[in-house]
């Protein structure tokens, strides 16, 4: 017999307490699945679904509060306002037709009766722009009653003018303070009920205009609390569902961790990316293992490969050593033969540009000779010059001194004249005023003769150190030109010595020449030697950089597969997951440098 024990059956709350949570389950799960896209579209949306709510909860409420203000103020203040124009008007005209009743004289109480009629006509007015208005039904029943007894009032009124007019005022005051009396208490009583139904209507509106504002700010209050958390809340699970795999997959990555599975069953953007690094690490794994294999074999090899390749690099290093040497010698050789084949070449070069220096100053020289000549000729023409402005300023001083003397004898005329002039008395007056102004044009021109012949005096002195300045350049200039005929034949003789040193010169660097050639030859027979002892060296070289590169490759490999978190049981390549797609393959893309490091194919 089998005995079910320790069975607990759930039933009642908490049933559907545990049925709500697999419903919750099942959402979250639904929602996980979405895409990122839809995730942040939906919750951007419900944030505008929010913002819109709360506008449209606030633009109705406006409305509502717009629309019972506008009641409030068309249906009710105004029709208060009317009724209370009415009612003054009614009073007014009261007072009017008790004036009537009190004047003397019948042009005054037809003025007041007039004024009656027209408080009369002003209150119609007021009660008709009232009954336009929206009335409920108390109003309607009031404003009947009002009418009925208005009416009554009216007939009332059309009977006493008349007896007012016609000065009988004990009939008139007879009606007014009987029947009319009455019925304008009545009318007055029913404006009043008006005027109260409009300010009760009008405080109700009031207080529904306030409770609705009151309810829109809280409903508003409330949507917007609501929206903010619902904001809090998509933000926070939207996150989560997002950063937490995302900071799990970025650990991995960075810890090199090749053990870990997400293994997820999330159908969105995260659970692909999830799912697809689950096949990289697979595959990259398989291919860090075959790896981790082929480089414990290569290093082995390569071990090998470089003990036996050793011996061959020093025999080879040996004899590329001594042809070296060899050909440093007669490179040597053929370095001090050309550099003194050089040096014969630029010994030539500089005798060639000395003789032709020379024979440019030469010409130069001969220039520079004629050019004097010239010189001398010219400045022996300005002598001539000079000393005949002399004679010429000589002739001047000649020609001033016969104007001084004038200028003096016509002084002495002008003085005679002003004396002849005073002896005339009153009739020589005119004369001695001529006199005086030839005397003093006679003393002008003295003081100008003397001036100019103090300029001519000067002139003439400068004339004679010119024309002795002159005289002693043409002597030297004829001193320059026998130095310079002196130089032009001592350049000409530096010409020919410079001839003969250049052809010494050029004899001298055809035969460096010729002894460079024949070392030359000597040099590129022992260079031959030492190529090939050098390609030799270099390929048993090479033979070892390879090992070497090989055994630092190795190295490389095992630290960095030292890097990554291996198990145990990957060593075979069993972590591999059948049925992966080969698309996860990794092809390898580094290569080894000479310095053993990993570098990028080129």
């Amino acid at each position: 017999m089998f005995r079910i024990r320790n069975v607990r059956l759930i039933g009642g709350p908490e049933a559907e307490r545990h049925d709500h949570i697999i419903q919750w389950g099942s959402i979250m799960k639904w929602f996980i699945d979405l895409s990122i896209r839809t995730k942040l579209l939906s919750s951007f949306f419900l944030v505008a679904l929010i913002a819109g709510t709360i506008g449209w909860i606030g633009y109705s409420t406006s409305e509502s509060i717009m629309a019972a203000q506008d009641e409030l103020y068309m249906d009710r203040l105004i029709p208060i306002r009317d009724l209370g124009f009415a009612n003054a008007e009614l009073l007014i005209a009261r007072g009017d037709m008790r004036n009537a009743m009190a004047a003397t004289t019948p042009d005054v109480r037809r003025s007041y009766v007039d004024k009656v009629l027209n408080n009369y006509r002003k209150a119609e007015e007021y009660l008709a722009a009232y009954e336009k208005t929206f009335l409920v039904q108390a109003e309607k029943d009031t404003l009947a009653l009002f009418r009925q007894h208005w009416k009554e009032y009216r007939r009332h009124l059309d009977a006493v003018l008349p007896l007012a007019l016609a000065m009988k005022d004990k009939d008139a005051l007879a009606i007014l303070d009987g029947d009319a009396r009455k019925e304008l208490a009545l009318v007055r009583r029913y404006l009043d009920a008006l005027i109260k139904i409009n300010s009760r209507i009008a405080a109700e509106l009031d207080d529904r205009s306030d409770a609705s504002a009151e309810a829109g700010a809280q409903l508003i209050l409330t949507v917007l609390i609501f929206g903010m958390m619902l904001a809090v809340v998509l933000g926070v699970v939207n996150a989560r569902i997002v950063a937490v795999p995302l900071n799990q997959l970025i650990g991995n990555i960075r810890n090199a961790d090749l053990n870990s599975r997400f293994n997820t069953d999330r159908k969105d953007e995260v659970g692909k990316l999830q799912d697809a690094f689950d096949g990289f690490v697979d595959s990259i794994k398989s291919t860090l293992v075959q790896v981790s294999e082929a480089s414990a074999a290569v290093a082995s090899a390569s071990t090998q490969i470089s003990s036996s390749t050793e011996e061959l690099a020093a025999g080879a290093q040996e004899q590329s050593s001594q042809a070296t040497e060899v050909a440093g010698a007669v490179e040597e050789m053929t370095k001090t033969i050309m550099e003194n084949s050089r040096n014969a070449g630029d010994a030539a070069e500089t005798a060639k540009r000395a003789r032709e220096n020379a024979e440019n100053g030469s010409e130069v020289v001969r220039r520079t000779v004629e050019g004097m000549k010239g010189i001398s000729a010219v400045v022996n023409a300005s002598a001539e010059t000079v000393k005949a402005l002399g004679r010429s300023s000589d002739e001047i001083g000649e020609i001033i001194s016969v104007i001084d003397d004038i200028a003096d004898q016509t002084n002495l005329l002008a003085l005679n004249a002003a004396i002849e002039a005073a002896r005339a008395g009153d009739q020589g007056r005119g004369f001695a005023v001529v006199a005086d102004e030839v005397r003093k044009l006679a003393e002008r021109t003295s003081k100008a003769t003397r001036e100019i012949g103090g300029m001519i005096g000067r002139i003439q002195s400068d004339t004679k150190q010119a024309v002795e300045a002159m005289h002693e350049g043409t002597r030297k200039v004829h001193d320059g030109i026998e130095q310079a005929d002196r130089a032009g034949a001592s350049l000409k003789n530096i010409v020919a010595v410079s001839q003969r040193v250049t052809d010494m010169v050029s004899q001298i660097a055809e035969a460096d020449e010729r002894q460079s050639e024949v070392s030359g030859l000597v040099t590129k027979n022992v260079d031959g030697i030492n190529a090939v002892s050098h390609e030799s060296a270099n390929s048993t070289q090479q033979i070892a950089r390879a090992t070497e590169d090989l055994n630092r490759l190795t190295e490389n490999l095992q630290t960095l597969l030292a890097g990554f978190s291996l198990d145990e049981s990957s060593a075979d390549g069993s972590a591999v997951r059948e049925g992966r797609p080969k698309a996860h393959a990794v092809r390898s893309r580094k290569a080894v440098s000479e310095e053993g490091e990993l570098v990028d194919h080129a």
